[in-house]
């Protein structure tokens, strides 16, 4: 099983500005944030790092890359930060996807950030994505023979001693650390924090399973 979670954001100081021809049938709105990406991965990393993340998977600007880590460098966040820091504030990126990784007593997670710099009015500047394994949960190789009966075991024992709501409980708690550190940085606003289940292959909102209907996953191709 997995727990998906996520947080979409826009800035406090962002400003709306039109683009495009003349006539409202020709223009449109966009968002220009007040960081530029630079200071944004900037910003976003001194949160995670603040949290006690230390790893950093990859880090690019646009599609270009900025930083990766093959070798799985267990403490890298603060060399990344330093690197940002000697770069010059004012770039041409439009935005930037980050991946870090990092366990805590209850999940492996697995974050994906993206953010933009200037982006259209009714897409979020901020999206966070965290992929949040439980340490004591076994993967199961729904290839095998009984796998699915080994799913239906494992949700029913679940349920019954309701270990999914506390798993989705501490989850919950640590979007809303990532977002209250994330605010300090970067003057967060109306943030909307989400929760998903991994069932059978398939993500489903939180909710018992008269409210779980297939929601959208987001994958980014470097």
């Amino acid at each position: 099983m997995e727990l998906i979670g996520s947080i979409e954001a826009d800035f406090q100081a962002a400003v709306e500005y039109a683009t495009g021809g003349i006539g409202p049938l020709f223009k449109s709105r966009r968002i220009e944030a007040p960081f530029a990406v630079h200071e944004l991965a900037f910003r976003i990393l001194s949160a995670f790092q603040k949290l006690g993340v230390k790893r950093v998977d990859a880090l690019f600007f646009d599609e270009e890359p900025v930083y990766q880590d093959p070798e799985g460098e267990d403490d890298n966040i603060a060399k990344v930060l330093e690197d940002l820091g000697a770069e010059p504030g004012d770039d041409e990126y439009t935005s930037l996807y980050l991946t870090l990784t990092f366990d805590d007593e209850t999940f492996a997670h697995t974050i994906s950030v993206e953010a933009s710099a200037d982006y259209p009015e009714d897409q979020f500047g901020l999206r966070v994505v965290d992929t949040a394994q439980p340490l004591d949960d076994e993967p199961v190789d729904l290839e095998e023979e009984g796998a699915w009966d080994a799913v239906s075991e494992r949700l029913e024992a679940m349920e019954a001693d309701d270990e999914e709501a506390k798993l989705l409980e501490r989850l919950e708690s640590f979007l809303k650390r990532v977002q209250a550190e994330l605010h300090k940085e970067l003057a967060l606003d109306e943030p909307e924090v989400a929760l998903w289940i991994e069932e059978g292959g398939k993500y489903y909102p939180q909710g018992g399973p008269e409210e779980r209907v297939a929601a959208e996953t987001v994958t980014y191709d470097a």
